[in-house]
C-alpha cells in the first residue's frame, strides 16, 4: 500500500484521505452487517456489487468476518475513487434507503467529512511516537471516533463555530456557565462525604464561588431566598441554544437564574459532553448534556440514575477494594460521586416525548483518570489509543510495544491479565456488566507496560444479572431498580460485544500487520488467559457456562443498519441495534487450531500461578 505522502499545505491529499476513510469504513462495517456482499476476485481483492455499480478494492479478511479495506485501492467501476458523498448515493440505491432517511443520512455523512478533515489538519502534524507524548486530554481530541459507525461525527444541530470552539478536535477549552436552580425542580445525589460547596470548590475559587452568590442574592431581591438554590453548571452551547429558550418560563419565575461563565476551563473528551478540568486535573471531570444528536443518540443526561448514581460508583469501589482479584490487577473504578438534574415541568408531564426533552439539564462529577494514578510514573491512555494511528499509517500500539522492551505476546498477555479478566471477573463473580468500549476504559501503564484499568459511565452503561445472586446483596434494592437486568445470555454480550468485537475485532488486525503477530496467535493468547483465570476459580465452574466467552459463535450486532431502518425521526426510547447472521467466535477457532496442530494444552502460564492465593481465599 502506498500511502499518500502528505504535506501539511496539501490539503486536497488531507480531503481525499478523509473521504477514503470514511469509504472504506461504510463499505467495510456494512459488508460486516451483512448489508451488503463481498466477493473475493483474487487474493488479497474484493468486489462489492450495488445495483449497477461496481466497487473494487484490496482488503485482508479478518478473523472477525471483518474485512481491513485499503482505502487508497478502492475503484467505482474500474475508477479510482475518493467520493463518499457518491457511495452513500450508490448505498441508498442499493439497500433501497427512504429518501427522507438517505438525504438525512447524508447530512450525518457530510457533517462527519468536515469534522474529520479539521481532525486530520491538526493529526498530520505528529508520528504516532510523538502522539504518545501528548497530554492526554490533548492525545483524545485526535484520536478516531468509533470505527464501527460509518457517520461517527456527525452531531447534528452543531455547525462549524460550535465545532470549532466544543469538539475534540477543536482542542480548546472553555469556562462553564453556572445557573441557580430552586430547590423545586432539582434533583440530586451526593456520595459519602462529598456537599455541593465542595463540588462547586473543585471548579471554582473561593472568589469565584463567593462572588456567584453575592450575585444571585442581587438577582433575586427580596422576592427569593437564595438558600433554596444550588449552583449547577450548564454546558454553554446547551444554554445560549436549548435551556435559554426551552427553560424560559423557569427563567421568568426564577427558578432558574443565569450567573454566567465563571472558573477552572474545561476541556471535551473524546465523548464530547464530559469535560475535563484543564485547569486542575486532579479534580473531577463533569459529564453535560449536549441535545445533539451524535453517532447513536442525542447526548443528553437522563434523570434516572442521578438520585441513586452514586451509590452504584461507591459499591464497585467496595467490591474492588475487597476482591484480591481486583486488588492484584490495581482495578480502577473512576467514580460517579455526585449528579443533578433539572425537572422541565412541561416536558416531564409528556411521558413518551422524545427522550431528548427529558435529559435537556444535568450534571455528572466523575473521578478523572489523572486521579486514579497511583505514581507519577504511570503513563494512562484512553483504551481507544490503543487502536490509533498516525497520518502515515504507523499505529500506537507498535511504538508502545517496542518502547516496553517486551515481546508482542508477553505485552499483549499483560493486557489481556489487566483488562480482561477483571471485565470478566466482574461479571461471573458479580453480575455486572459494562459496556467497554475504546471510549469506557482508560488504560494505565508504566514503562509502557499495561499496569491497570479503570472504567466509567456507569449511567446507563452498567446492567445486571436479572438472576438474583449473593455477590449483589450489598446493593440495595431500590438502586437495583434502577438499572437494566438482564438474562444471562445477553448479559455476556457486554464483553462479546461491548469489549472483543468493539475492541479487539480492530485492534488484532493492527497487531498482525505491524507486530508480525497473527490474529489466531492474538485470540490463542487471549483464551489462554481466560483458560488461566477460569482455572483459579473453580467455583464458579456454572457461571463460565452461564457466561461462556469460547463458545463456537457470538450473535452478530449491528449499527449502521438501525440507522436505515428507524431514520432520523423522534423516539420516546434510545434505538436499539439489530442482529445479523452469528459470527464464528475466535477465541472458540484458535482453541480448535491449537489442539488439531498438537500445541500443548492450555495450561496456568507462570503469571496466572501467582494469583492461586488468591482463588483459595475465594473457594469458601
Amino acid at each position: 500500500m502506498i500511502l499518500f505522502g502528505l504535506d501539511n499545505k496539501d490539503e486536497h491529499a488531507l480531503w481525499k484521505m478523509t473521504n477514503g476513510q470514511l469509504m472504506a469504513r461504510a463499505l467495510s462495517e456494512l459488508i460486516y452487517e451483512q448489508e451488503l456482499q463481498a466477493c473475493a476476485v483474487e487474493e488479497g481483492s474484493y468486489r462489492a456489487t450495488l445495483g449497477d455499480i461496481v466497487y473494487d478494492f484490496q482488503a485482508k479478511l479478518t478473523v472477525w468476518d471483518s474485512l481491513v479495506i485499503d482505502y487508497q485501492s478502492i475503484t467505482r467501476n474500474g475508477v479510482y475513487t475518493f467520493d463518499a458523498l457518491q457511495l452513500c448515493l450508490d448505498l441508498k440505491h442499493a439497500l433501497q434507503v427512504d429518501d427522507i432517511v438517505a438525504a438525512n443520512w447524508l447530512e450525518d455523512v457530510q457533517n462527519t467529512l468536515s469534522n474529520e478533515y479539521e481532525r486530520l489538519i491538526k493529526l498530520q502534524n505528529y508520528s504516532a511516537k510523538e502522539l504518545l507524548q501528548l497530554d492526554e486530554i490533548k492525545l483524545q481530541g485526535l484520536l478516531d471516533a468509533h470505527p464501527k459507525i460509518i457517520a461517527n461525527r456527525g452531531r447534528l444541530g452543531w455547525g462549524i463555530d460550535d465545532n470549532r470552539q466544543y469538539a475534540p478536535e477543536s482542542l480548546q477549552s472553555f469556562q462553564l456557565e453556572y445557573l441557580a436552580v430552586h430547590s423545586s425542580v432539582l434533583v440530586t445525589g451526593y456520595g459519602n462525604g462529598i456537599n455541593h460547596r465542595e463540588l462547586l470548590l473543585s471548579m471554582m475559587s473561593e472568589q469565584d464561588y463567593q462572588t456567584l452568590l453575592e450575585h444571585l442574592k442581587i438577582k433575586l431581591g427580596t422576592d427569593q431566598k437564595s438558600d433554596d438554590y444550588q449552583l449547577v453548571p450548564c454546558h454553554p452551547w446547551q444554554y445560549h441554544h436549548k435551556i435559554q429558550p426551552q427553560f424560559q418560563w423557569a427563567i421568568q419565575q426564577k427558578l432558574l437564574v443565569n450567573l454566567g461563565p465563571v472558573g477552572d476551563h474545561f476541556q471535551p473528551q473524546q465523548s464530547i459532553r464530559t469535560l475535563s478540568n484543564i485547569s486542575r486535573p486532579q479534580m473531577f471531570d463533569v459529564k453535560l448534556a449536549i441535545t445533539i444528536l451524535n453517532t447513536s443518540c442525542y447526548r443528553g443526561v437522563p434523570e434516572r440514575f442521578i438520585a441513586a448514581g452514586h451509590h452504584i460508583s461507591q459499591w464497585l469501589t467496595d467490591i474492588t477494594a475487597s476482591d484480591p482479584l481486583f486488588s492484584d490487577r490495581r482495578f480502577r473504578i473512576q467514580q460517579e460521586s455526585a449528579g443533578c438534574f433539572v425537572r422541565h415541568h412541561y416536558q416531564q408531564q409528556i411521558e413518551q416525548a422524545p427522550y431528548r426533552y427529558h435529559e435537556m439539564l444535568g450534571c455528572i462529577w466523575r473521578e478523572s483518570s489523572v486521579s486514579k494514578k497511583e505514581s507519577s510514573t504511570e503513563q494512562h491512555f484512553l483504551l481507544s489509543a490503543l487502536l490509533q494511528k498516525d497520518c502515515e499509517g504507523n499505529s500506537l500500539i507498535r511504538e508502545m510495544i517496542q518502547a516496553s522492551g517486551l515481546s508482542t505476546a508477553e505485552w499483549l498477555q499483560r493486557l489481556f491479565e489487566v483488562m480482561s479478566v477483571p471485565l470478566y471477573h466482574l461479571m461471573v463473580k458479580y453480575g455486572v456488566g459494562v459496556i467497554a468500549h475504546g471510549q469506557n476504559v482508560v488504560v494505565y501503564l508504566k514503562n509502557w507496560i499495561p499496569q491497570a484499568i479503570a472504567i466509567k459511565d456507569f449511567h446507563g452503561d452498567l446492567r445486571l444479572l436479572e438472576q438474583n445472586i449473593p455477590e449483589q446483596s450489598a446493593l440495595a434494592e431500590d438502586v437495583k431498580s434502577l438499572l437494566t437486568h438482564l438474562p444471562k445470555e445477553h448479559l455476556v454480550h457486554d464483553l462479546l460485544t461491548g469489549h472483543f468485537i468493539s475492541v479487539y475485532r480492530f485492534l488484532s488486525p493492527i497487531v498482525e500487520q505491524q507486530l508480525d503477530f497473527s490474529e489466531q496467535d492474538f485470540y490463542r493468547l487471549l483464551a489462554q488467559v481466560i483458560a488461566d483465570y477460569q482455572a483459579l476459580y473453580p467455583q464458579y465452574a456454572e457461571r463460565f457456562e452461564w457466561f461462556n466467552l469460547l463458545r463456537p459463535t457470538i450473535e452478530r450486532i449491528c449499527l449502521n443498519s438501525v440507522r436505515f431502518k428507524i431514520g432520523y425521526q423522534d423516539n420516546a426510547e434510545r434505538p436499539l441495534p439489530a442482529l445479523a447472521k452469528d459470527l464464528n467466535n475466535p477465541l472458540h477457532e484458535a482453541l480448535l487450531k491449537s489442539a488439531a496442530q498438537n500445541f500443548q494444552p492450555l495450561q496456568p502460564t507462570a503469571s496466572a500461578n501467582t494469583h492461586t492465593n488468591h482463588s483459595a481465599q475465594h473457594q469458601q
